[in-house]
């Protein structure tokens, strides 16, 4: 954060496999936001599996969160993988399988 509060802003940030943290999902759009470059120009890319697919609602609110940030929110995305991460986890198989990408802007 700190060569973004120098100015140096980024022209892409990848965030994989991060919005399962939910409680982490303000800390992670905060620092998106500080240290991304504005007018569309830059990109936050992220990339996710709904690990635990009971929770998927709160994995989305990251995207909710982030309209409010002033972020545009496109679904760039979803393919289905051959299987999930962790095959031994709960939940729907197809569901784990499935990676997600979301693109995030500022304006």
């Amino acid at each position: 954060q700190l060569a973004c509060q120098q100015g140096n802003l980024l022209d892409c940030i990848v965030l994989s496999d991060l919005v399962f943290n939910h409680s982490q999902h303000a800390a992670l759009l905060s620092t998106c936001k500080q240290c991304l470059r504005r007018g569309g120009v830059g990109k936050v890319y992220v990339a996710f599996t709904h690990h635990r697919p009971w929770l998927a609602d709160r994995d989305l609110q990251i995207f909710e969160l982030a309209k409010e940030e002033g972020f545009t929110v496109e679904s760039a995305i979803s393919v289905r993988v051959d299987r999930p991460m962790f095959e031994e986890d709960p939940g729907d198989a197809e569901v784990r399988a499935t990676v997600h990408l979301y693109t995030l802007t500022l304006a």
